[in-house]
């Protein structure tokens, strides 16, 4: 399987949810962004040698409010350059409010062929603490919509670890999607970033962190619950149905070669030495729209071969189905293993975070309630 991606950073959004701090402006789409992502390409390619793509993702931001027009130009602008695999997975992320069934034909007809609904919850008092603006009831409208229009593979995303919400209305989350045969569940801890509003509020005391013990518990049913209702954790925030992991989230966690194009996106490719080589658009839309070809708008930052190689021991151990190999990830990275690596990977498999299986590494069950922790650890190794 191919292992590289396009990734397209859409910025605009309606609003800003509270505890949103992606990079993302509130306004429509400006009328100049197609243009200026193909200018980007077209300067950048030439640096980009990884030939197709097994997955193009349009992330932001809130992607679906381009115009199906606009996506489907550019979908097909990819395919003509040939870089873009026949049988690529090709994502956008949606809000239930934007969702119609016009519109998901229209969707299916210029190429979209995965879908990943930002729910969040199906509690309308979970979703209004949360600054979303649809019901539960247009949630699940939305999900019943996509699949009747033609969609297999969609993704719905949800929150979990808020104070207000009980396990019982998880539950019953995981269990509307598991009865409607949704095969793909993202499911996040509700975490506190700086530069957001919850983080204000809790500042000035107008909020209550969320509980560390309500978040463990939350964690732990939606694992255990998924788990059972016959979903594979194959990264420590999702869960799929087989045939359905993420590719796009599998070249990351793989450390494969990405491009991402648009303010605020990120890019990564291997080098010929073992080395990597990592770029950051700078998160500012009106400089990147007047000049997207201007070299003051990207950071370039060179890992070593030994720094490359612990990020992918590190990162490797997301997808808690693939594990890793370290000896392979060595010689990919053309360096040795860190001496003191051993004694902490046998120190995590003693305490049954890491399990060994065919000669590969995996974060346990257990142990992915903790995968910040063991990353850390590995990364300072």
């Amino acid at each position: 399987m191919l292992n590289t991606a396009i990734y397209i950073h859409v910025p605009y959004c309606r609003r800003r949810c509270p505890y949103c701090d992606f990079y993302l402006v509130v306004a429509k789409p400006d009328h100049r962004f197609v243009e200026c992502l193909l200018a980007e390409w077209a300067e950048r390619r030439a640096s980009w040698h990884e030939g197709v793509a097994m997955s193009l993702y349009f992330g932001g931001g809130t992607p679906s409010l381009l115009k199906v027009s606009e996506l489907g130009r550019l979908i097909s602008f990819f395919r003509d350059q040939v870089v873009l695999d026949a049988e690529a997975e090709i994502t956008l992320e949606a809000n239930p409010e934007d969702i119609s069934e016009a519109w998901l034909g229209d969707l299916l007809s210029v190429g979209i062929n995965r879908l990943s609904m930002g729910v969040q919850s199906f509690d309308d008092q979970i979703l209004r603490h949360l600054g979303r603006k649809h019901s539960g009831e247009q949630a699940k409208k939305a999900v019943k919509q996509a699949q009747q229009a033609g969609f297999n593979n969609i993704s719905v995303d949800l929150i979990v670890g808020v104070n207000q919400q009980t396990l019982s209305g998880i539950k019953d989350s995981l269990a509307y999607l598991s009865s409607i045969n949704i095969p793909h569940i993202s499911s996040y801890l509700l975490t506190i970033e700086e530069n957001t509003n919850f983080y204000r509020r809790i500042r000035d005391q107008k909020m209550s962190e969320p509980s560390e013990d309500h978040q463990v518990d939350s964690y732990n049913l939606v694992q255990s619950y998924l788990l059972t209702a016959g979903y594979q954790q194959y990264d420590i925030s999702s869960y799929a149905k087989p045939g359905f992991f993420s590719r796009h989230n599998q070249v990351y966690w793989a450390q494969g070669s990405y491009l991402g194009l648009g303010a605020g996106a990120h890019s990564m490719r291997l080098l010929a030495d073992g080395a990597l080589e990592r770029l950051h658009n700078k998160a500012i839309l009106q400089d990147w729209l007047r000049d997207p070809i201007n070299s003051d708008h990207y950071q370039l930052d060179h890992l070593t071969k030994q720094e490359a190689l612990r990020e992918s021991l590190a990162f490797g151990l997301r997808n808690m189905a693939q594990g890793i190999d370290p000896a392979l990830l060595a010689l990919r990275h053309q360096c040795e293993l860190a001496a003191g690596l051993p004694a902490v990977l046998e120190k995590m498999m003693d305490s049954g975070y890491l399990e060994e299986q065919n000669g590969r590494l995996r974060i346990s069950s257990l142990g992915a309630l903790f995968a910040d922790s063991i990353m850390r650890q590995i990364l300072c190794a």
